[in-house]
């Protein structure tokens, strides 16, 4: 069943900084920071594609959240890559404490990039 859906696009000019900035270090793992800087895909439309994943993701689950989102939170939703080469979401944390709660057994995320944007869609399962 489905337990909750969400969406987010995102500008990548905003995402063009480097691995040690500030912002990037609070939103995102070492494992997607190390991703986003490497490969031939700027890292510009790498971040904001995964930075769109997670705030659909929080748009998911936001009916079972019982504090609000912090900061901190953004690094316990890890968007990682498949061996296809298809995203995926890894919980930690509080975050994936929630998601426990909630019995959410699947989730799905879709990233698209187009221009200056990227866009993601998330689909949680119970």
């Amino acid at each position: 069943m489905i337990a909750g859906i969400g969406t987010d696009i995102a500008e990548t000019q905003i995402f063009e900084k480097t691995s040690t900035d500030a912002f990037i270090i609070k939103a995102f793992t070492e494992n997607e920071i190390r991703i986003c800087f490497s490969g031939p895909q700027k890292s510009s439309e790498k971040l904001a594609g995964r930075y769109a994943a997670k705030e659909a993701f929080i748009k998911a689950i936001s009916p079972y959240l019982f504090f609000k989102i912090s900061p901190g939170d953004y690094r316990n939703i890890e968007i990682l890559k498949l061996q296809s080469g298809a995203p995926s979401i890894s919980l930690t944390g509080r975050i994936k404490d929630v998601a426990t709660g909630a019995g959410i057994q699947n989730m799905w995320v879709s990233i698209s990039h187009e221009k200056n944007l990227a866009v993601a869609m998330v689909v949680l399962e119970n």
